[in-house]
């Protein structure tokens, strides 16, 4: 599905630069071929069949087939994209290579990332047991030679070949939905299109190296995501457990030392202040900061990071261990800023207080707390109950085009959906509430309406 006109996800319906060397094709062991890929593959490789019940974040309702694979036979753990599990309520059915059936429990994605882990039932399979896909995500280097194996246009075990190219390309731009950010992509040129979402990018020796996950449209380039986080959740997830996830509230993209020059940033000082250029293709630089949030007042856009906690930061990965070994604690980040080197101590914020999980189904509304992927785009606070949809006449019809946001109600600030359903609950059917509603967009302006329940009467603008 295209959701811009530069890159999409491909759904139907903190990866380490590596260093291009000769070495990427010795490291192929002989003792494999391609030949044999398909066979080695068939049984771990999962069709994925969606569906999405309703708007909620960044997704909204529908259909789609899409890719896994088995990373735990014995617990019966599949690893696909965020964007094929949806962050809100959702069905998945996935099919082995020769019909069988399972359902897939949603387990976890990630509040950022454009990954997530299902479970299926091992009993529910009969006849065979797949095998495992090994991640190793210190396998993917520059010129490695690869096969994307997974449900292209929903036709099974379709098999893509590629060469890894650029192994510290920033997350890609996917308009004003679903956005990755704070990781390294790898890109490379292959044929896959809509159905290879969660397919694995596969070695020789038939190990996973990335996980694929969006494309261009105008193009055969094809972005894959590294796995160094993935392995990271995948520990905890084999564990039953919630992998730790940290936030500034800030939004980090990755530049070239000449970039960092530009910038007035002298690359031989910056090691002197504690930065690293050693095996390192660049700096990391403050891209987008969201209002009010721990990083706000601290940090500048056009800040350079070059330490966190005194250890030198050049990748992203770095600075993912720091930060997500800190949450509800504070980092000391150097950066070079406006000319000159300052230490700012920034709180970490558990990045799941920030994610929403719940959802108001309101007549033909649905309400749920604001996002981090919704604040980052908008550059909007995360704060009040955002409008994902109104089909029924809860607020009037200007306010149902997903940029709106309930800031307040009958004169109360509503900063979360808890606090808006405390103030619902002491409100009779048929009296009207009066809402604070802003653009995220726009903040400056506010309107006010008055609403009641939609099988009442319509919202009449005040």
């Amino acid at each position: 599905m295209a959701i811009d006109n530069i890159v999409v996800p491909e759904q139907n319906g903190n990866g380490q630069p590596g260093k291009n060397n000769a070495s990427a094709s010795e490291q192929q062991s002989s003792s494999f071929s391609w030949n044999t890929i398909q066979d080695r593959l068939r049984e771990s490789i999962i069709s994925i069949q969606c569906n999405s019940a309703m708007f909620f974040d960044t997704e909204s309702p529908g259909c789609g087939n899409a890719t896994g694979f088995v990373v735990d036979a014995e617990q019966g753990i599949v690893l696909s994209n965020r964007h094929v599990m949806g962050p809100g309520p959702s069905y998945h059915k996935g099919v082995f290579f020769n019909n069988t059936e399972v359902f897939l429990q949603p387990c976890y994605y990630d509040p950022i990332h454009d990954f997530s882990f299902f479970r299926y039932d091992p009993a529910e399979l009969q006849g065979f047991t797949p095998k495992a896909i090994e991640l190793c995500p210190e396998k993917a280097q520059s010129g490695l030679e690869f096969r994307l194996v997974g449900n292209d246009s929903n036709e099974k075990m379709s098999v893509h070949s590629g060469e890894l190219s650029q192994m510290d390309r920033n997350a890609p731009d996917y308009g004003s939905g679903y956005n990755d950010c704070n990781t390294f992509y790898i890109q490379a040129s292959t044929t896959s299109k809509g159905g290879s979402s969660g397919s694995p990018v596969v070695n020789v020796e038939g190990q996973a190296v990335a996980l694929n996950a969006g494309g261009n449209n105008h193009s055969l380039s094809c972005f894959l995501l590294p796995l160094h986080r993935i392995v990271y959740a995948f520990e905890y997830i084999k564990r039953r457990e919630i992998p730790p996830r940290g936030t500034m509230q800030a939004v980090f993209k990755h530049i070239t030392h000449v970039q960092a020059e530009r910038f007035g940033l002298d690359v031989a000082t910056a090691v002197q202040e504690g930065g690293r250029t050693e095996d390192a293709t660049g700096f990391l630089m403050v891209d987008k900061i969201i209002p009010d949030g721990p990083a706000s007042g601290k940090l500048q856009v056009g800040d350079i990071v070059i330490s966190i906690n005194g250890a030198p930061i050049a990748e992203f990965p770095e600075m993912s261990e720091i930060v997500d070994a800190a949450v509800n604690a504070c980092v000391e980040l150097k950066v070079y800023s406006g000319g000159a080197f300052k230490t700012e101590q920034v709180m970490v914020q558990d990045l799941y207080s920030v994610t929403p999980s719940k959802l108001l189904r309101l007549g033909g509304a649905i309400l749920h707390d604001m996002s981090f992927q919704k604040a980052a785009v908008a550059a909007a606070p995360i704060y009040g109950v955002y409008i994902a949809i109104d089909t029924n006449g809860f607020v009037p019809q200007k306010f149902r085009d997903c940029r709106h946001v309930i800031y307040a109600a009958n004169g109360m600030p509503t900063p979360n959906l808890d606090v808006l359903l405390d103030i619902f609950a002491n409100v009779r059917r048929d009296e009207p509430v009066v809402l604070t509603i802003k653009n995220m967009h726009d903040l400056r302006n506010e309107s006010v309406v008055v609403a009641r329940h939609p099988q009442i009467a319509l919202p009449n603008a005040v």
